[in-house]
């Protein structure tokens, strides 16, 4: 909201938290979540779908002013919440004058929250680069409306006359809303595909006003790429995705809806009770993009050191924030070295090509071999080990109730699958079956990414090509244990540029950070299920980083001897598995007592009981289980998921 935004910085100081001295501040939060709308379900010919009410605003209203309560010192009396039919125009407008800028003063700290519609308009002010005001659509608005004043919008320039009356306050403002009415993947602004809507998520928070003159700007497609508000000044503003991009609900397991960027945000505000501004950023943009896999980006604004290192939500500096002691690694001169190295004297073997997407670019084409021949199946280290990936099959066109049967039960036989009906699950089949069993097939995540199977002429041969994706997700549910776990020190992996979708046929190059000195494991899964220890590799023998190093993957010296990460086709998901830990993991026992099979991917086996990479990742994950319940021993993690489109 770009109009809100210039009007804010230049009126409104914010109080950094902790900076100012001020221990007695009064607290006040205007808190508001709109699911039923009066004036919706409606179709939209603009969008090509009906704009219908939300699902889980409402939830997360409540969610986040019980968090604000909980942890940030907001007494229930310091907190109003408007919901559903209570969230007028009128309504919204008046308890922000009568409760934050009338109960406030200097030094205060105030907080606006906001969870359901967005849309955009045309500017009729000119104060708008792109043509478009921002606008937050209340419980009465019109989304028929010919006119800005009859669809009864709260726009940006009003929010921010508003907010100009609050000189001297922190002013916080969060906002769950769309800026863009479609779901889309793109590389450099260039769309590469279409997000699916599915059982587990909500279509965006965004209503198109059809009727409306437009004057100027092109509407929601016309936004060009960069952030929602521009900010100059010093007020922060939390935002749930870019100006170009989609909010959206999720189902959470328990069957109720949450917006993607509030339960994030309600996760970190819980978990870690005095939070940084920073920190929950960082928190919330992992999750929502490599948790929940969406298309949307959280901003925080601004993104200047000092409020990034503030205090959340006016928290006393004098909170004591919870320490863990974390004994330092020892110095790779005090430990024996990871037993990769090659022999004394040998030339750099180059990187075996590997055998899935993304793997390894150089000359070498040796056959992938398996660490394990045999072994019981992989247990998830997650409570009630051994969990399986829940299908879920849609009806498919073209096919009679006991093709359906059959192919169900055809899934059913993958050891590690299991066929669901509920709402709730990992992967999606959707597409097409013909009475004769002829298939055409695609698998959905819960977020809406398609994979789409060549056409298969029997329901066998069907699940053979789709077994290599489901293997894949297996794996890769399997890791995101490592999402419930807290950590004793921050370990970041990341991409150059924070990109998250890339082109079959380019290069990748990650970086890896940590708070602490440590040993670092890269494990990658591509989306055929074959895994790869990246780091420690033949080209870097040595994972000893230290605390406040960058460490990229390929390095300079890497990419000379042709070791590189490349995306290779088939297109997919892949994830990326950091564990840091302030002592050695045993690789000689992680590769099953051959460590210089670590060096070269190992693939999966779909169809049967076990498989060299499901072993691999449950190996991983047993070994770090026992170093977090290690004497002595620090351990710390993070996950990455990344996307290949066809070129």
């Amino acid at each position: 909201m770009k109009g809100l935004c210039r009007a804010l910085l230049s009126i409104a100081v914010l109080l950094l938290p902790g900076l100012t001295g001020e221990v007695d501040a009064a607290k006040r939060a205007l808190v508001v979540g709109i699911d039923a709308y009066r004036n919706l379900p409606v179709n939209s010919a603009r969008l090509g779908r009906e704009m219908r009410p939300l699902k889980g605003a409402v939830n997360d209203a409540r969610g986040f002013a019980d968090a604000l309560q909980r942890n940030f010192g907001f007494a229930q009396d310091d907190v109003r919440t408007l919901i559903n039919e209570a969230a007028t125009k009128d309504g919204i407008l008046s308890a922000f004058r009568e409760w934050l800028v009338r109960e406030t003063r200097a030094g205060d700290v105030v907080v606006f929250f906001f969870s359901g519609h967005g849309t955009s308009v045309p500017d009729e002010n000119g104060d708008e680069d792109d043509g478009q005001d921002e606008a937050l659509c209340p419980y009465d608005m019109v989304p028929t409306a010919s006119s800005i004043a009859q669809a009864r919008l709260i726009l940006d320039d009003e929010l921010g006359a508003l907010f100009a009356q609050l000189p001297g306050r922190e002013v916080v403002v969060v906002v769950d809303a769309c800026h863009s009415g479609t779901i889309t993947r793109s590389i450099g602004g260039q769309v590469v595909s279409q997000l699916e809507p599915t059982p587990a998520t909500e279509l965006a928070k965004f209503v198109w006003l059809d009727n409306l003159q437009r004057t100027r700007g092109g509407g929601p497609q016309a936004k060009t790429v960069g952030t929602a508000w521009e900010l100059t000044g010093t007020e922060l503003v939390f935002t749930s995705c870019r100006a170009n991009q989609v909010s959206i609900e999720i189902r959470a397991p328990g069957g109720s809806f949450h917006g993607a960027f509030t339960s994030a945000l309600i996760e970190r505000m819980n978990r870690l009770p005095v939070p940084t501004y920073g920190e929950l950023l960082i928190f919330v943009s992992h999750v929502v993009r490599d948790r929940y896999r969406l298309v949307q980006e959280p901003e925080l604004q601004p993104e200047r050191a000092g409020m990034l290192d503030a205090l959340a939500f006016g928290k006393a500096v004098a909170a004591s924030r919870p320490t863990t002691a974390v004994p330092a690694a020892q110095p790779p001169s005090a430990l024996p070295s990871p037993p990769v190295a090659r022999p004394a004297g040998a030339s750099p073997a180059p990187a075996d090509g590997g055998t899935g997407p993304l793997r390894p670019s150089s000359g070498g084409q040796g056959a992938v071999p398996s660490l394990l021949a045999t072994g019981a199946a992989p247990q998830s280290s997650r409570p009630g080990g051994g969990e399986k990936l829940l299908l879920r099959v849609d009806e498919m066109a073209g096919a009679t109730p006991a093709v359906v049967k059959r192919l169900r039960e055809r899934f059913a036989s993958i050891p590690y699958v299991e066929v669901t009906d509920g709402a709730f699950f990992d992967r999606l089949v959707r597409g097409r079956v013909s009475a004769a069993g002829a298939c055409e097939l695609r698998l959905v995540n819960s977020a809406g990414d398609a994979v789409l199977l060549r056409q298969a002429g029997s329901i066998r041969e069907a699940v053979e090509l789709a077994a290599p994706h489901l293997e894949y997700a297996f794996i890769a549910k399997q890791l995101a244990v490592l999402w419930t776990l807290e950590p004793a020190f921050k370990a970041g992996l990341s991409t150059v540029g924070e990109r998250r979708d890339f082109r079959v046929g380019e290069r990748l190059v990650l970086e890896i950070t940590a708070q602490q000195d440590c040993y670092v494991l890269l494990f990658n899964v591509d989306s055929m299920a074959n895994a790869h220890l990246v780091f420690p590799n033949r080209y870097s023998q040595e994972n000893f980083v230290k605390a406040g190093t960058r460490v990229e993957v390929p390095s300079e010296a890497m990419r000379k001897n042709d070791f590189e990460l490349q995306f290779f086709p088939p297109a997919g998901e892949e994830t990326f598995a950091l564990v840091a830990t302030t002592l050695p993991l045993d690789l000689d026992r992680l590769a099953g007592g051959h460590p210089t099979r670590l060096l070269d991917p190992v693939s999966g086996s779909p169809l049967s009981s076990t498989s060299a990479s499901r072993e691999l990742a449950a190996r991983l994950l047993a070994m770090l289980g026992e170093s977090v319940r290690a004497a002595g021993a620090q351990w710390s993690r993070d996950l990455l998921v990344l996307r290949s489109h066809p070129q």
